[in-house]
């Protein structure tokens, strides 16, 4: 199984004297392998699957933040992280009826890796602009929170002719 995603916001604003134009951008390609653990007919007569899925998935974010002041450019701020982080999941499919199908799947994810670090406050005093260090005093050695996912999808077939028009809602969580 193969899965990516790609957002991509923005936007600018003024307070006092400062402008600044932030952008964010954050991108994920997943690569899973899955299992089918169990499938059969429910009491209806209607097929059912349970899949269990495994793999890894890597991770883009870059953030940028430029301020400008009444001279000009006074600070641009931010920088690009990637990394790699193992996925599970499970995955359950029931059909309906002829038409209308319901899909949900769960997944896990380990967080990302953090660095550990410190802050030196105001590198320039007492020259203007004000601006602000972070040293790396370790790589990797932690991780931010693991997350949970539950995406839901129902689909809706409608066979015209020898081709089957498929309508879709994903809620992805």
């Amino acid at each position: 199984i193969a899965e990516a995603n790609y957002l991509s916001i923005g936007g600018s604003g003024a307070k006092g004297p400062l402008a600044a134009d932030v952008e964010a951008t954050q991108w994920w390609l997943g690569l899973l392998g899955g299992y089918r653990a169990a499938s059969g007919t429910l009491g209806n007569g209607r097929p059912y699957a349970f899949d269990l899925q495994a793999g890894v998935r890597f991770n883009s974010i870059k953030q940028t933040v430029d301020l400008d002041g009444p001279g000009g450019p006074v600070a641009s701020l931010g920088g690009t992280e990637t990394w790699w982080e193992p996925v599970i999941g499970a995955r359950y499919v029931w059909e309906i009826n002829d038409r209308w199908q319901v899909a949900a799947r769960w997944k896990y994810g380990t967080g990302q890796p953090t660095d550990r670090y410190i802050t030196h406050e105001d590198i320039f005093a007492p020259d203007p602009p004000v601006r602000y260090s972070r040293e790396i005093t370790e790589t990797n050695v932690d991780r931010a929170d693991a997350f949970h996912s539950l995406d839901i999808r129902v689909d809706y077939r409608r066979p015209i002719g020898p081709v089957d028009l498929v309508l879709f809602v994903d809620v992805i969580n």
